[in-house]
């Protein structure tokens, strides 16, 4: 499975770490965290969430490029 590291923009999150069962609240002020691709996808379209790599900068590159 393909991961994605994203960070919250808008709202909280109910993150879902892989086996704990626990589920641990996500907010803007979070440092960014892997989800599936599937899961980024969803949240970044529902616009919760951006891609906090390396593929945000290359999909939204800076004025100064």
């Amino acid at each position: 499975m393909k991961f994605k590291l994203i960070k919250i923009i808008n709202g909280t999150y109910g993150y879902k770490k892989d086996g704990t069962g626990s589920v641990l609240p996500k907010t803007p002020s979070d440092p960014p965290f892997e989800v599936s691709e599937a899961e980024a996808k969803r949240l970044i379209a529902l616009k919760v969430a951006e891609y906090a790599d390396k593929e945000k900068q290359e999909k939204n590159p800076s004025p100064e490029d």
